[in-house]
């Protein structure tokens, strides 16, 4: 392993983790406030994801977080009590000063998601290829399941370099996709999860005011 990547192996307090010791709560410092964006769709040879445009952003214990881009897991890289979806959202934002906060989304079978369908139909098939589609736009505050109960831990990246003081928010409530959508996904990326999970840490669940 690269000696950049080296947290990676170290595995001290790495994300994904199993969601099964979680403490209640009530955590009401986060906003969201995001807005649409042009479709800026890529392929990097691990996911689909789309580069946001600048705008959105969430404000967490009073720092604010700009929305730089989201990508999808299949399956799910968070579970809960064991339990994994079949695909998994995250929203990545970075402040002023760097730090990273990512919100987790669990996707899970059931009726067609018309936001995700704008970005499955321009779904590039090849690896290393970015496409923007400004004629159509989207607006992840479309994916925000209506329950604003959520878990809350400090974790890391999943993808190297595995930077370490990661806040991220998972949400409890799923939001629903159909099996032909998943199944267009895994054709892609059959399984595209991170494995290391070491240390779980203590879990908050809260309602978002």
């Amino acid at each position: 392993m690269s000696p950049q990547f080296l947290t990676c192996r170290l595995c001290q307090y790495q994300s994904p983790i199993d969601i099964t010791s979680a403490i209640s709560a009530d955590i009401s410092n986060l906003q969201i406030n995001y807005k649409s964006s042009a479709l800026n769709i890529f392929n990097n040879g691990h996911t689909i994801g789309v580069n946001y445009d600048s705008g959105s952003t969430l404000i967490l214990d009073g720092e604010a977080y700009e929305l730089i881009q989201f990508h999808f897991h299949h399956p799910s890289e968070h579970r809960v009590n064991g339990k994994s979806y079949p695909m998994e959202l995250h929203l990545v934002h970075k402040s002023e000063r760097g730090s990273l906060a990512v919100v987790g989304i669990f996707l899970q079978t059931g009726k067609e998601n018309q936001t995700l369908q704008a970005i499955w139909q321009m779904m590039p098939p090849h690896g290393n290829t970015e496409t923007k589609i400004s004629d159509v736009t989207i607006n992840v505050q479309d994916f925000i399941p209506q329950s604003q109960q959520f878990y809350r831990y400090y974790g890391s990246l999943t993808t190297p370099p595995c930077s370490e003081n990661l806040n991220w928010i998972v949400f409890q409530e799923p939001v629903e996709m159909s099996t032909a959508q998943i199944q267009q996904f895994a054709q892609l990326f059959p399984m595209n999860p991170s494995t290391c999970e070491k240390i779980k840490p203590t879990f908050f669940i809260a309602n978002r005011r």
